[in-house]
């Protein structure tokens, strides 16, 4: 392959097009959205106040998005597909002929509501509904704004072709970045803004950006075999149950201040992180509600997600996100240089996790349909954190590795298997503490006093279309948020209420 295809370059028929090819993630997300169901498009959202009139915030957002597509042109990038055989997602990038050009994409792209709704609410109406497939010829992101009680919500919605969860706040930061001074009067006019020059900054994928650099060997990799004989390895999965509903289903989570300091000190103490103890807890709730709702079911439902329990040897977590952004060379750690980092600068593994350490929490009588739990401190600790931070150290986090799995992902394009999704599974994933150790958001944070623009609340998530559960967590503010989706075809809203309820029971046995 030539990497020079997964960077802009200008089209060999007109000039101010630029265009690339997309690669390893940004193939494996394509192939997803087009294939179930828009899974996993996102969208990110802020709560700011104040309450501005819309006749004053409509036209400086509009003119601070604009702003950030001259700072951050990928922003303003089409998502497509070519023909078969060759299957590749593409992104190509207009050059605005003028000031005009770049007004009419704003007006495409921006998206003004007066129905008031709270930030969570207008975010899961969002998240739900509004997506297109990664081939539909479409902008890869918009910004959607409305009004809450006490002020606005901003959300931008992606393809999760073009961006990672992460940098969906960052994006939001740049934005209000823009926002402020015009608010404030200082801002620089759009009219000002040179247009051509914006293409220097169009980044390429994340993975030919450390090829290009040479940091890593690109040489094809041969899979090792695996090794010989032993005995069988058997997931803990079952065959998802159909309900009569349709539709992505979410329930979020904010831990108090105080309970995220002590979640903090306690991972600290035990020396893990605060990721690794939330995907112990996350398992116990999963695997919790999992049996109980069986045994509601009834004999035979109970029957075989129980059997699955006491037979498997392992468990699966489905998907665990690494972001590589902070490794990468020079500019190319931020959004705001002259060299832009690209917005999809993560990958993810699996999670295999022996299942004795779970087995510990829980005794099923089979006969009776129950499900009795255990509560010992050290089993949590010394056994499933233990157990679930091995997982993660299993796994080569090395941009090495980051290219080697960029790799095996993008032929996703030819193999893509819908199918692989379709178990119960539990997938975690970790945005990070934004305004805290990422810095992202910080400078509107209420501490801060931004009387301009302050934050109050920050919510991210996917469209989740496919049986497994997640669970996405954050902190913004100093309070961690837990944010729980699946698709309701195969878990109701109970079930997943339930599930939140459980994880919160853990959480006050072990954490407060």
């Amino acid at each position: 392959m030539s990497l020079e295809e997964y960077a802009y370059k200008p089209s060999p028929n007109d000039a101010n097009v630029w265009e690339r090819k997309c690669y390893g993630l940004e193939s494996l997300a394509s192939s997803m959205e087009e294939s179930l169901d828009g899974f996993p498009h996102l969208t990110a959202t802020i709560a700011v106040k104040p309450a501005y009139e819309r006749a004053k915030l409509e036209p400086a957002v509009k003119a601070a998005w604009i702003s950030l597509r001259h700072s951050l042109p990928v922003i303003a990038a089409k998502s497509g597909r070519l023909a078969p055989p060759d299957n590749h997602f593409t992104f190509k990038y207009f050059v605005p002929k003028n000031l005009k050009s770049a007004e009419e994409w704003a007006e495409e792209t921006v998206f003004f509501s007066d129905e008031v709704k709270s930030p969570y609410e207008a975010h899961k109406t969002l998240k739900d509904g509004q997506w297109w497939k990664p081939s539909a010829d479409h902008w890869v992101g918009e910004l959607h704004v409305s009004p809450i009680p006490e002020g606005w919500q901003f959300s931008v919605v992606f393809i999760h072709n073009s961006i990672d969860g992460r940098n969906g706040f960052a994006v939001l930061d740049e934005l209000l970045s823009k926002l402020v001074p015009i608010l404030e009067g200082t801002g620089k006019p759009v009219a000002e803004l040179s247009w051509g020059e914006e293409t220097s900054r169009l980044s390429p994928a994340g993975a030919i950006l450390i090829a290009q650099a040479d940091i890593v060997d690109t040489k094809p990799k041969v899979a090792a075999p695996p090794p010989p004989g032993g005995a069988p390895q058997i997931p803990f999965l079952w065959t998802p149950a159909q309900t009569s509903n349709k539709g992505d289903i979410a329930a979020l989570i904010t831990l108090p201040a105080d309970t995220t300091a002590k979640l903090h000190e306690l991972s600290k103490a035990h020396g893990k992180t605060v990721t690794q103890v939330i995907t112990a807890l996350s398992i116990l709730a999963h695997t919790e509600v999992a049996l109980t709702a069986a045994a509601k079911a009834g004999e035979e439902r109970f029957k075989l997600v129980a059997g699955s329990f006491n037979q498997a040897t392992f468990y699966l977590i489905a998907w665990n996100f690494i972001n590589h952004r902070h490794k990468f060379p020079g500019g190319f750690k931020s959004l705001s240089s002259e060299t832009p980092s690209p917005l999809c600068t993560a990958d993810g593994v699996p999670l295999i996790l022996p299942m004795d350490p779970i087995r510990k929490f829980f005794t099923i009588d089979e006969q009776k349909l129950t499900v009795a739990t255990s509560t010992e401190s050290a089993a949590f600790w010394d056994g499933l954190v233990e157990t679930t931070a091995g997982g993660w150290k299993s796994h080569d986090t090395s941009l090495q590795a980051y290219w080697d799995r960029e790799a095996v992902a993008h032929q996703s394009i030819h193999t893509f298997q819908p199918q692989v999704f379709h178990v119960p599974a539990l997938i975690v994933s970790s945005v990070g503490d934004v305004d805290g150790r990422l810095d992202i958001l910080s400078s509107y944070t209420p501490s801060k006093g931004n009387k301009t623009l302050t934050i109050t609340e920050a919510i991210t998530g996917i469209r989740m279309r496919v049986p497994p559960l997640m669970n996405l967590l954050w902190q913004f503010d100093g309070k961690l948020s837990c944010q729980w989706f699946t698709a309701g075809e195969y878990t109701t809203q109970d079930e997943l209420d339930s599930v939140v309820e459980v994880f919160k029971k853990w959480i006050g046995i072990f954490i407060v």
